[in-house]
């Protein structure tokens, strides 16, 4: 009787000795000698954490921080790009519970440690928030410009143009470092585009450009007949000065929008009109000439031009207060201001 209760006690501080071992120590070594001993494996249980991953009990670690530490490490696998990060979080229910671990939980079947980054890694999705912010080009537009300088069908790039730049701060949203999602949020511009402007050559083939004291002529009368409907388009406008649109025009300023619709570049003022081209004799007036006038009878100063129209008579942006009207070279206040006439077609 007391052999039994001898071996009985030994048996007993045996059991202790190795509870109060795995207690202090945790070795993993005990635990493997007793993980084939069911006896012995649920005394050899101590006090732990368990992870559970939607409900189902993943693994368990002996300190609470065993298992935050690896729910970190997986965080960072997907968050150590250098990005912004605002948020990262797992898209499963993720809880940690108190509770016995048994050698079972710690040891593999080939009996090696258990490594719970390996047993979790697998059952979670990782959902991060990032918030990149990068510079980016603008691309620049195209302006066009219409020129009678060119021929129709010519182009010429005059100012090229220059891409802009631009800050954007995009939201990605990864699941396991694939994208899912992303929104630019903000775009903040350090550098306005600059457009490319091309001229369009408008000049018909058969026209050139009249310089002082040559002919430039289109060789038809048709092209003079439809310069000359195209200026009774105006009859009516307003004079303006300095005009030169159907907003309002001046002397000029009309010849110059007619002739220039026609391909025919014409200085600015009535002067610098009056030195282009070649005289023409009243009596050989023809349609699409320029007829001049001068501020009085006793003066040379150029300071009114019009379009001969034919049958005697002009079209002409008349005097502040007037409109653009036909009127007859044959009109007596005007035989003695009559400065000649110049044909630029």
């Amino acid at each position: 009787m007391n052999r039994i209760f001898s071996t009985g006690r030994k048996a007993g501080f045996l059991i202790a000795a190795l509870l109060i071992c795995f207690l202090i120590s945790g070795t993993v070594l005990i635990c493997e000698y007793l993980k084939d001993k069911p006896l012995l494996t649920d005394l050899c249980a101590a006090e732990g954490y368990h992870l559970y991953v939607d409900g189902q009990l993943v693994g368990a670690t002996l300190k609470e921080d065993g298992i935050k530490s690896t729910l970190e490490a997986l965080k960072k696998e997907y968050t150590g790009d250098g990005s912004q990060i605002i948020q990262a979080s797992f898209v499963e229910d993720i809880r940690i519970e108190k509770g016995l671990v048994r050698p079972t939980d710690l040891i593999s079947p080939e009996g090696l440690p258990v490594d719970l980054l390996d047993q979790v890694r697998p059952r979670v999705t990782v959902a991060t928030i990032e918030v990149v912010v990068a510079q980016e080009s603008l691309p620049f537009g195209i302006a066009y410009e219409k020129t009678f300088d060119l021929p129709k069908g010519e182009e010429q790039v005059i100012e090229n143009g220059v891409p802009g730049l631009q800050e954007v701060r995009r939201e990605i949203i990864k699941l396991n470092g694939e994208i899912q999602s992303e929104e630019i949020v903000e775009q903040v511009l350090l550098e306005e585009p600059r457009d490319q402007v091309i001229l369009i050559g408008a000049r018909p083939p058969s026209l050139t450009v009249a310089s002082r004291g040559t002919s430039r002529t289109a060789g038809t009368s048709g092209v003079a007949g439809g310069m000359v409907d195209f200026a009774m388009e105006y009859i009516g406008v307003p004079y303006r000065y300095g005009g030169s649109t159907p907003k309002g025009f001046d002397c000029s300023g009309f010849t110059k929008y007619v002739m220039d619709h026609y391909g025919v570049s014409l200085p600015r003022s009535s002067s610098g009109q009056f030195e282009v081209g070649v005289s023409v004799s009243l009596s050989e007036l023809q349609t699409g000439d320029l007829v001049f006038y001068t501020a009085s009878p006793t003066s040379s100063r150029i300071t009114h031009v019009g379009l001969y129209i034919g049958n005697g008579q002009f079209i002409h942006a008349t005097q502040p207060g007037d409109t653009v009207k036909v009127s007859n070279l044959s009109d007596s206040w005007r035989v003695d201001k009559y400065a000649g006439a110049r044909r630029v077609l």
